[in-house]
C-alpha cells in the first residue's frame, strides 16, 4: 500500500518498471477532439468522448504525472446531469490514478473534492462508483493527501447526510486495513466527525463513530474534545461519552498495530538442537551424548594395536 505522505526525505522512489515499460504522457495520448467532446451540450457526445479516453487508458496503464488539457474538462463531469457520463468520468479518474501511482498526488487537490461530492447523490450505484474511485486514489497515493479534499466537502453545502454516512464509512473501512500513521494529519476532519456524532440520522452517527478512533489517534483526544465547545450543552453531554469510548478504541487499535511490529523485532529464543528423527523421550545416542570418561589412545605410526591373543598372554 502507498504511504500517507511523500517518499522519505522527499526523494522520489524509482520504479524498476520504468525502464522496461516507460510511462506515457496523457497529454500526448489523448487527442484534443476527445477532450473537446467532454464539453459538448449533447450528453451522448460527452459519453462518446469519455469512452474514447477510457479505451486509450485501458491500453496504456503506466502514465506520467503530467496532465494539463484534460484536467478542467474532466473535473466538470463529476457534476454532470447524466449518470452514465458521471460513471464513465469516475472510471477514467480511477484509471488515471492507478496509472500514475504516487505521481497522482499533485492532482489530488483538484479531483478529490468533486469525486467525494458524488457521494451526496441519491442513487446507490453512482455512489458506489465514487467510493471505488476514492479507493483507487488512496491505493495510489495513500489517504493522507486526500484529507484536505474530504474536509472541504464536509464543510460545504454538498455534505448532506448521505455523503457524510458514505464518506465516514469509507474512511473507517480504509483505515481498518491501512491504519493511519505519522505524519498523517486527520485534524481537518475532526470537527465534521464530531458534528456528525450529533446528527439526527442514526446511520450518520454510526459511521462517524466508526471513523472517530482513527481521528483521535492522529489528531489527539484533547483536540477532538475541543471541537465540542461550539455544541449546545445537551448535544455536548451526549457527544463526549462517544468520544471517550472512541479514545479507548483508539488505544486498543494502536496496541494491536504495535504488537506485530514488536514481535518482528524481538530476538528468537535459542533452543537445543535435536536430531530430526528423535522423539520427545528418545535417549540421545553415544555420538550425540556428553563425552564419557574413556580416554582415546593416540598411537605412534607403525605400531599395531595388540591382538586379543597377545592381551591374554600378558594377563597375570
Amino acid at each position: 500500500p502507498a504511504s500517507a505522505g511523500g517518499a522519505a526525505g522527499g526523494a522520489a522512489v524509482a520504479d524498476p518498471l520504468d525502464d522496461l515499460i516507460p510511462r506515457q504522457s496523457i497529454d500526448k495520448l489523448i487527442p484534443s477532439a476527445a477532450i473537446a467532446q467532454l464539453n459538448h451540450a449533447n450528453w451522448k457526445e460527452r459519453k462518446e468522448g469519455l469512452e474514447q479516453i477510457q479505451g486509450i487508458l485501458e491500453a496504456n496503464s503506466r502514465l506520467k504525472p503530467e496532465m494539463n488539457e484534460l484536467t478542467s474538462a474532466l473535473k466538470l463531469r463529476y457534476a454532470d446531469s447524466n449518470m452514465q457520463v458521471r460513471t464513465l468520468a469516475l472510471d477514467v479518474i480511477s484509471r488515471i490514478a492507478a496509472g500514475m501511482g504516487k505521481g497522482f498526488e499533485s492532482h489530488a487537490r483538484t479531483f478529490v473534492p468533486p469525486v467525494t461530492a458524488v457521494l451526496a447523490d441519491a442513487k446507490a450505484p453512482i455512489r458506489a462508483s465514487a467510493s471505488s474511485a476514492l479507493t483507487a486514489m488512496a491505493e495510489a497515493i495513500g489517504a493522507g493527501p486526500m484529507v484536505p479534499g474530504f474536509a472541504s466537502v464536509l464543510d460545504s453545502k454538498a455534505a448532506n447526510p448521505t455523503l457524510k454516512q458514505d464518506l465516514f464509512t469509507w474512511l473507517a473501512s480504509w483505515f481498518e486495513g491501512h491504519p493511519p500513521e505519522k505524519p498523517m494529519d486527520l485534524s481537518p476532519i475532526a470537527l465534521p466527525a464530531v458534528l456528525a456524532l450529533d446528527d439526527k440520522l442514526a446511520a450518520v452517527r454510526k459511521a462517524a463513530q466508526a471513523c472517530l478512533p482513527y481521528v483521535i489517534a492522529r489528531a489527539g483526544y484533547k483536540f477532538v474534545i475541543d471541537q465540542t465547545n461550539g455544541l449546545k450543552a445537551a448535544s455536548r453531554n451526549s457527544v463526549i461519552p462517544l468520544i471517550d469510548a472512541a479514545k479507548g478504541q483508539a488505544a486498543a487499535k494502536a496496541a494491536a498495530v504495535a504488537a506485530p511490529k514488536a514481535a518482528v523485532g524481538a530476538p528468537k529464543p535459542v533452543s537445543a538442537a535435536k536430531p530430526a528423527n528423535a522423539g520427545p523421550s528418545e535417549v540421545p545416542s553415544e555420538a550425540t551424548s556428553a563425552p564419557s570418561n574413556r580416554q582415546s589412545v593416540i598411537r605412534a605410526p607403525g605400531i599395531k594395536a595388540p591382538s586379543a591373543v597377545a592381551r591374554s598372554l600378558r594377563a597375570p
